[in-house]
């Protein structure tokens, strides 16, 4: 086992990071075969562990470890410890397949607010997957954070991510809560991949200022602050509450439009003889 091959490995947690992956670049895959060293020289790799890097030929990894930093462009990986697996693959040679990084993991960017925290992270070069989980496990992007209990979930080659368990994401005054979320990215008028829409299932929850709102599933559409939400929705407001099994809701307006089925089709808001129920406030009196 050749240590350079421990450089290259670092830094495909790092592409999780940026939305990348070595699969998506043949020039890298060209040189993953010759020289791993080669390939780092693209995107320079810096580490520093206080117990220093051991490979371990037997057993085919790789480890840093003892308070690691490791910086690859424009992110850095913070963690207690990092091992790079390899195997062999074509024409017998050594390959890398999987890194993973554990104690305190802390993801970043230096040029952007994107920040991951876990106490687990592990990158699948396969299938270009990448799975946080841990304590306190929180993804901030930008002015959007996301936090879940059981794991946070990406998927380069789908452009997907999962937030599992309790998950609830927040952007300003506007809250979207779940058991799982399934955020879908989406390259933005600046070409770089963003968050444009966001999945909720199972106890959806969506707040603002003025009105709270919960149904069986939520779609939000990022953009145009425009959220759906189907089964058993309820919209509570200060003045009253609305309940249907279908409702529109235009976050940044205030604005919810409630009906008794979806206008498409669709399993979760369809009950026979449903109707939307509307319980109005009547207005407090003012103390004399």
């Amino acid at each position: 086992m050749n240590i350079r091959h421990m450089f290259y490995a670092l830094s495909a947690l790092f592409l999780f990071s940026a939305g990348k992956s070595f699969a998506s670049s043949s020039a890298l895959q060209r040189n993953a075969q010759v020289d791993p060293l080669d390939a780092a020289q693209e995107l320079p790799l810096e580490i520093n562990a206080e117990n220093g890097i051991v490979c371990e030929r037997e057993k085919n990894i790789c480890t840093a470890s003892g308070n690691v930093v490791a910086s690859h462009g424009d992110h850095v990986l913070n963690c207690d410890t990092l091992i790079a697996y390899f195997r062999e693959g074509k024409d017998r040679k050594t390959e890398l397949w999987q890194v993973e990084a554990k104690g305190n993991v802390v993801i970043h960017s230096t040029k952007a607010h994107h920040v991951a925290y876990a106490q687990h992270g592990l990158y699948t070069l396969d299938d270009e997957r990448a799975l946080l989980t841990g304590r306190n496990l929180k993804l901030e992007v930008d002015d959007l954070t996301v936090t879940a209990k059981d794991a946070l979930e990406y998927s380069k080659s789908k452009n997907i991510a999962f937030a599992k368990g309790e998950a609830v994401a927040v952007k300003e005054n506007r809250l979207i809560k779940g058991e799982t979320l399934k955020a879908y990215f989406a390259p933005n008028q600046q070409g770089k991949h963003d968050i444009q829409r966001i999945e909720a299932f199972k106890n959806v929850l969506i707040s603002t200022d003025t009105e709270v709102a919960t149904g069986d599933y939520g779609d939000y559409l990022k953009d145009k602050e425009f959220a759906t939400l189907e089964g058993n929705v309820k919209i509570t407001r200060q003045d009253g509450q609305i309940e249907g099994q279908y409702a529109e809701v235009k976050l940044d307006k205030g604005i919810s439009k409630v009906l008794n089925q979806s206008p498409v089709s669709s399993t979760r808001s369809r009950k026979s003889n449903q109707r939307v129920h509307v319980l109005i406030l009547p207005r407090q009196k003012k103390a004399a």
